[in-house]
């Protein structure tokens, strides 16, 4: 699970006029706990567990302004404000209440969520889903791993985004360099727009076999000019884009120890105390009743 992503979604969706016992807002934390006792639900009452198989996890963001893509190009994401105390408090009683519930939770000042999202799929033997509304994780989709969003409409597999891409995922990358991410502050290459970039890696394949293919438009049939604006922004932007694809690739080899999504025991003592001090628990008595946890002082897995 992409904890930041449901996080902010109750951070900027649900009023700050919720607080907890001592006044603090506490609308993220209820954004991202009604998200993940949803998965969690899920999850059991479909039987994921069967036969001792299968884990869980969720990875949050906390290395925007100190990860290596900032090494790599510092002006990436240089167009966000940095977490301010409220956000990081709002944080840490997300990561409390996975601990509570024995959910593994990730993250660090090197890699961003996803790349932790990369290497748990990348390991997994199993079918895994990752659950997030970030486009970005669409290059992770293959015959094992799809992405879901908890509302509807938001299921994509190998089957649908490739109707949607119409190109390899794994060039999802090599067709964002081209593009560019403005919500990233990642540039594109000038003249080149998402048509154009998903005509072109559609039909030559990578970054590299792009750029080697503009001499050649004017005998192949591509139909675009080899002096023409999207040539020459290939031509000038060409390394910059290979430098943008870097960033724009997830990693799945970040250090991460054995049983990373091996679920642990659920600390009943630990969440009533979480509930009573977030105010949350009456919002989300149901909720953890449905996700496997009885709050009349058992815990039980379906």
């Amino acid at each position: 699970m992409d904890g930041s992503i449901y996080f902010f979604r109750g951070y900027f969706g649900i009023p700050e006029t919720l607080v907890d016992p001592s006044g603090r807002s506490v609308n993220g934390v209820l954004g991202f706990a009604q998200a993940l006792l949803a998965i969690s639900g899920s999850y059991y009452r479909n039987g994921s567990l069967a036969g001792g198989e299968g884990g869980c996890a969720v990875a949050f963001d906390e290395s925007l302004g100190t990860g290596f893509r900032h090494r790599l190009y510092a002006p990436y994401k240089a167009n966000r404000a940095l977490p301010d105390a409220e956000i990081r408090r709002q944080f840490r009683d997300c990561q409390a209440l996975c601990r509570c519930l024995g959910i593994p939770c990730w993250a660090s000042a090197e890699h961003e969520a996803d790349d932790f999202l990369a290497t748990l799929s990348a390991r997994s033997r199993l079918p895994t889903t990752i659950y997030s509304k970030d486009k970005d994780l669409h290059q992770l989709i293959n015959r094992k791993t799809s992405v879901r969003d908890i509302q509807p409409g938001g299921h994509w597999n190998l089957s649908t985004a490739l109707e949607h891409y119409g190109f390899s995922l794994a060039l999802l990358p090599d067709y964002q360099a081209l593009v560019g991410d403005v919500s990233d502050n990642v540039p594109g290459v000038p003249g080149v727009g998402p048509k154009t970039a998903a005509r072109l890696v559609a039909r030559y394949g990578s970054l590299e076999q792009v750029l080697a293919s503009v001499p050649g438009w004017a005998s192949d049939g591509f139909g675009l000019p080899p002096s023409g604006r999207v040539a020459t922004g290939l031509v000038d932007f060409g390394q910059r884009a290979l430098q943008m694809r870097e960033l724009l690739r997830l990693k799945t080899s970040v250090p991460l120890p054995a049983g990373a999504t091996r679920r642990g025991n659920i600390d009943l003592s630990g969440l009533a105390r979480w509930l009573k001090r977030t105010g949350l628990d009456r919002r989300l008595i149901r909720a953890l009743e449905a996700s496997g946890v009885r709050t009349d002082g058992k815990a039980v897995r379906e």
